[in-house]
């Protein structure tokens, strides 16, 4: 049986997500080679004429798993459905995705009317999850495709245990939750056929995480500078610097003289246009000064977040190696992103987007502050997202961010520049294996063509909620395993207050807009 999800139409998107994953997958391209030994997992990622519906139902009448927008399944199975806005859903802790946060979404939706899981802004289930037409199904309320495609942005609260929330401009659509939640479908799936759920790991030499500090140098003094390379060589660690190139060319021979740091461009003139010229001519005059100077500088991360098709044709033009924006995605694993009708090629490598400087703005004191941190440190190890965050030197508060260090340290993750893991991810994407799953072994075909692996391994989950982490070879057999119980981390019972009318935020957000544009 082979482990592999099939997508029953082409999608830049779901292909993009499904190679972040690492899980074997294809197109199915005959209604005949839909069956459950050829594809563990089926994807309808679209409408159904009446022969693929007829081969959809028999394929789950035959023990397949099917996940799908509910709405491309009206009809199959006697599924049904109805409309409904979809602002957020939210999870209850509960199986079968009992790590489920809040998804915002703001996207029209179909509820299923047999869902009994994930509430939506009304407080009504909305996922359906379990057996279905003799096979299984998820039944998604919202379309993940236009989810994940959404370019809109705005400024949103994100949890902390103060009742005062930090904000910042973000994407819309929560679009590292969405990956969970996809995420946690296909491991539900094949979990509930009995089958292990199968992936490439998300980190180098199967260390469970990865921790990595972005700077972005916005018109930083240079003793902020100064102060703020002490702690990464108290911490004998490198840091990513996306520098400020007007602000900070007479700083250039300092930043050549930092031992361990990797340099990237910010900006010329900190702004985002719209016009490709525009964000060419003052990105590429930043690129060229900095390797003008000696620099190799494969990273960018645009001025505050902003991403916009023409900022990523920029990108893609200048050949960065790979980029940052939270107004694109945040929270999440890298990826190339990926919208309805194209694919950008400079890979997004996704920070946490609360910084010092965020928590500033809303009082929190230095305890506040690391204890904020602290909640999102054990948030990213349990959900296996990047420990990666970003700072402002001129925010100060070194004593926070060598605390920060310092936790990374004693938890043994290890400390990696934002390019280093971009290099690293680059290597995983070559990897394209074939899984088969015998009843006791795991038999993998690996192309003579697959890049180098020895620093990529397989994460393998068994029914039993165990999980392994082991090399790439020919043959894993699961009774040699080392097994650990998966660790689960509940959403926190009041998450739904960060999506409460703040009227203290709404005045702050109006006093940012007016000032962003002096900056």
């Amino acid at each position: 049986m082979n482990i592999r999800a099939g997508l029953i139409r082409p999608s830049m998107v779901w292909e993009q997500f499904l190679a972040q994953e690492g899980i074997p997958f294809g197109a199915i391209r005959e209604p005949e080679d839909l069956t459950p030994e050829r594809w563990s997992v089926c994807i309808v990622n679209g409408p159904l004429g009446k022969q693929l519906a007829e081969t959809v139902s028999g394929y789950l009448r035959a023990g397949g798993a099917v996940l799908a927008g509910a709405r491309f399944l009206r009809g199959v199975a006697g599924i049904e459905t109805r409309p409904e806005r979809l602002e957020y859903l939210v999870g209850e802790g509960t199986s079968p995705f009992p790590e489920l946060m809040l998804i915002d979404l703001g996207l029209a939706g179909e509820i299923p009317r047999e869902a009994a899981t994930v509430r939506s802004q009304f407080n009504t289930h909305s996922i359906f999850a379990g057996d279905c037409g003799g096979g299984a199904a998820v039944l998604l309320p919202f379309d993940p495709e236009l989810a994940l495609a959404d370019r809109r942005t705005v400024v949103k609260n994100f949890f902390a245990r103060p009742e005062r929330l930090p904000s910042e401009r973000v994407s819309l659509v929560s679009k590292g939750e969405v990956r969970h939640l996809l995420r946690w479908s296909l491991e539900f799936l094949h979990l509930h056929r009995g089958i292990p759920y199968v992936h490439l790991w998300y980190y180098p030499d199967l260390a469970r995480n990865v921790f990595g500090f972005r700077v972005d140098t916005d018109f930083s003094s240079r003793s902020d500078i100064d102060a703020l390379y002490a702690v990464a060589r108290s911490a004998g660690s490198g840091m990513t610097w996306f520098v400020d190139v007007k602000s900070h060319e007479p700083l250039l021979p300092r930043f050549e003289s930092m031992i361990g740091q990797e340099v990237g461009v910010h900006c010329f003139d900190h702004r985002v246009t719209d016009s490709l010229e525009g964000n060419v001519a003052n990105f590429g005059k930043a690129k060229r000064i900095l390797e003008d100077a000696g620099f190799t500088v494969p990273g960018f991360a645009a001025p505050q977040g902003v991403w916009n098709p023409a900022l990523a044709a920029a990108t893609d033009k200048l050949g960065f190696t790979y980029s940052s924006e939270f107004s694109w995605v945040y929270d999440s694993l890298p990826a190339r992103p990926a919208e309805i009708d194209r694919l950008w090629n400079t890979l997004q490598v996704p920070v946490h987007p609360i910084c010092i400087g965020s928590l500033r703005r809303v009082g929190y004191n230095e305890a506040q502050m690391r204890e904020y941190f602290s909640l999102m440190f054990e948030w990213k190890m349990a959900r296996r997202e990047p420990l990666l965050f970003y700072h402002h030197p001129s925010h100060r508060h070194e004593g926070v961010i060598e605390w920060l260090f310092s936790i990374a340290e004693e938890r043994r993750v290890p400390r990696l520049t934002l390019g280093e893991y971009a290099k690293w991810w680059t290597v995983r994407q070559t990897i394209a294996l074939e899984i088969r799953w015998n009843g006791r072994s795991l038999e993998l075909d690996i192309p003579a063509e697959c890049g180098p692996r020895e620093s990529v391994g397989l994460r393998v989950l068994v029914d039993s909620g165990k999980e392994a982490f082991v090399p790439i070879t020919p043959l894993v057999d699961l009774a040699q395993c080392a097994w650990h119980q998966k660790f689960l981390c509940l959403p926190p019972s009041d998450i739904r207050r960060i999506r409460d009318v703040d009227p203290r935020r709404m005045l702050g957000d109006i006093y940012e807009r007016m000032t962003r544009r002096f900056r």
